[in-house]
């Protein structure tokens, strides 16, 4: 492989990774595992907690003889509840 093939294979799967991360910040927070407090009453809040997995693959390909660069990748996720802590009367207990 040339040095400018190759220059261009790792391009294109720096650019593949890229676009898949784009925009997962917005995804997976802080708040997509520990939910935003819901306060009951003056002693009470609960807290919703969440189970988040994903996965990530990518790759790139490079054809010298017809000078064709290809990339892909895919990514899927999945979100579950999972429990709540309860904060009443300053203690706190993990509800599953």
């Amino acid at each position: 492989m040339s040095e400018n093939n190759k220059k261009n294979n790792d391009n294109n799967f720096a650019d593949t990774v890229g676009a898949l991360f784009k925009g997962m910040d917005s995804f997976i927070t802080t708040k997509t595992i520990v939910g935003e407090p819901i306060k009951i009453d003056s002693e009470t809040t609960i807290i919703p907690l969440a189970d988040v997995s994903f996965g990530l693959g990518a790759g790139a390909y490079a054809d010298n003889e017809n000078s064709k660069n290809n990339g892909g990748g895919g990514m899927g996720g999945k979100i579950n509840p999972s429990s709540v802590l309860l904060i009443k009367n300053g203690e706190a207990k993990v509800i599953s």
